[in-house]
């Protein structure tokens, strides 16, 4: 090789090497979340309803991390710092009846931390008699099969409860040392959600209508926890747009069970409500769209606040307060 082309090989190969620890120091690091949490225990919840259970008992004394916020649980694309919350956690808790298992289980198995405990909290917390059943063999548009029980618990208030409960026994069980402040911050939390409970049941209790239809198969515990009831909904799964043949049944109930109040979730399009809506307007010209929040995302932000649980849901309260008469 002559002096000019080993030059020119000289400066190319300092160049590429160059570009690769421009590269390598460009690259972000992972930022090790649990840096500045309290703990041990260090809780990893799935989504947004668990992490506000897990702090109000946790307090002080315990981290608490949440993969799901702006995503829910149903469609979450969990990614390499989920498996890093986890490498350095002694809890996994997720919902369980079908929800969340399938990303969670897949984290759990993943994440290298032998010692992890895992808790399906809808399982262990509440009773099979408890639970509301699906109807068998029931599946979506997309022929999607559902698991046996309605895994939308955190949105009935007895049902929280005891998923409370549950968090305050793993907590005291793994750190028994300050099992007297988790039992008090626990039983203070519940007090707050006995009494969120009678103001939603005193708030509706003069109401003649009881009956919804919504968007999707989630509101059934929030409504049996004040003496509502969900007639039917639009579409048996989040995300998926009703079958036009759905609409049209739908239109006969809403006429035949004088259904007017149509409840509609912030995370998905309603579209197919309105679809819905204007086809009862002739016969129930006084119908209406409200939108309810089945607490399945979170803006970060508003997820500090401990009380993030209990406002969303005393918002819901009041929505159907001011419609239903």
């Amino acid at each position: 090789m002559n002096t000019a082309r080993r030059n020119v090989s000289i400066v190319l190969l300092a160049a590429l090497a160059a570009g690769i620890v421009v590269g390598l120091s460009g690259c972000p690091s992972q930022v090790d979340e649990w840096e500045g949490q309290p703990g041990p225990p260090r809780v990893v919840v799935t989504f947004p309803p668990l992490y506000c259970f897990v702090k109000n008992v946790a307090g002080d004394d315990a981290g608490v991390l949440c993969l799901c916020t702006t995503q829910g649980p149903h469609d979450y694309p969990y990614n390499s710092r989920d498996l890093l919350k986890l490498r350095k956690a002694d809890f996994f808790l997720v919902n369980g009846l079908d929800l969340d298992n399938e990303f969670a289980g897949k984290l759990k198995n993943s994440c290298g931390n032998p010692n992890l405990k895992f808790v399906e909290v809808a399982e262990e917390a509440i009773p099979k008699d408890q639970l509301r059943k699906y109807v068998a063999g029931r599946k979506d548009s997309h022929g999607h099969q559902h698991g046996e029980y309605d895994p939308h618990v955190w949105l009935g208030i007895p049902e929280a409860i005891n998923i409370v409960d549950l968090i305050r026994v793993k907590l005291k069980k793994e750190d028994a040392a300050r099992a007297k402040r988790y039992d008090e911050r626990a039983d203070a939390y519940i007090e707050k959600l006995k009494q969120l409970h009678a103001d939603g049941q005193e708030a509706l209790k003069d109401k003649k209508e009881r009956n919804l239809i919504t968007s999707h198969d989630a509101l059934h515990y929030f409504a049996r926890s004040l003496n509502l009831k969900i007639i039917d909904s639009i579409s048996p799964r989040p995300g998926i747009a009703a079958d036009p043949k759905e609409i049209a049944k739908l239109i006969d109930v809403c006429k035949e069970n004088r259904v007017r109040v149509l409840a509609t979730e912030p995370q998905y399009s309603s579209a197919d409500a309105e679809v819905l809506l204007r086809s009862i307007k002739k016969d129930l010209p006084d119908a209406v769209i409200i939108e309810l929040d089945p607490l399945e995302t979170a803006d970060p932000e508003e997820l500090k606040d401990p009380a993030w649980y209990e406002k969303k849901m005393r918002a819901n309260i009041n929505k159907l307060a001011e419609v239903l008469r």
